[in-house]
């Protein structure tokens, strides 16, 4: 009887190798699909933080009628009340880096529509209608489009300063609502960040994407969202 092919040394050994360069193809396919439900699911959360916290207000959002809000034209800002020299640094250096997300300009010599004050607690609780260390009010037209922003911060330590000075001046851009979904932003009450979280900005540069607009409502952006943060997502994940 004839001896199995298989069964020969030499044979054997290249089905063996065959098999081990397999492996890391296989082992490659499960760590893909394993990336890629991951991923889904951060664009996932990333869908859900937008519809959250642009769409409404934490105080007084149901006049917004579930409409995405923002501005179209420059940010002139206006500080009012005891800033120091690094307040005025840092607002500045925040300010900058939102409108860039944003593709807005910052332009101090146009009339100010942008008022940023500090000022005594009781002064922020009668803007808020609530007690608040900081406070932002956006006004915007019939159109979606925001016209005047006003801030109202409290002389607080220079940490819970620095949180409420971030926060505001990133909300009074039209992503006005809180949200524990993303641990790491900044629209998390339990956030004490001087600063927005990559999170925040990935979905500040949506908002102001030229295939959304002001006045547009949920269920229309609903269908693109997925789309215009999926984009951000890889390209922010492009390098790995």
């Amino acid at each position: 009887m004839p001896a199995d092919p298989a069964a020969r040394p030499g044979r054997r050994r290249r089905i063996l190798a065959a098999a081990v360069a397999l492996l890391p193809a296989v082992a490659g396919c499960g760590a893909g699909a394993e990336r890629g439900a991951a991923w889904e699911r951060e664009r996932s959360r990333l869908v859900a933080q937008f519809e959250r916290v642009a769409f409404s207000g934490e105080i007084g959002g149901a006049a917004r009628h579930g409409r995405l809000i923002r501005w179209t034209g420059p940010i002139s800002p206006r500080l009012l009340g005891p800033f120091t020299i690094d307040d005025r640094i840092r607002v500045a250096a925040l300010l900058d880096r939102y409108a860039d997300l944003a593709g807005l300009t910052v332009d101090a010599a146009r009339p100010a529509n942008f008022h940023i004050r500090r000022v005594g607690p009781r002064t922020v609780a009668r803007a808020a209608g609530r007690p608040d260390p900081c406070y932002a009010e956006v006004t915007f037209d019939d159109a979606g489009v925001i016209v005047r922003a006003d801030l109202y911060l409290a002389r607080l330590g220079p940490d819970q300063w620095r949180h409420c000075l971030a926060e505001e001046l990133f909300q009074a851009f039209g992503l006005l609502d809180d949200s524990d979904l993303v641990p790491g932003s900044l629209l998390n009450d339990a956030s004490a960040r001087p600063h927005a979280s990559w999170e925040d900005d990935l979905l500040l540069h949506t908002l102001y994407d030229d295939r959304l607009r002001p006045g547009m409502g949920r269920s229309e952006a609903a269908v693109l969202l997925p789309v215009l943060i999926g984009e951000r997502l890889r390209a922010l994940r492009a390098p790995d």
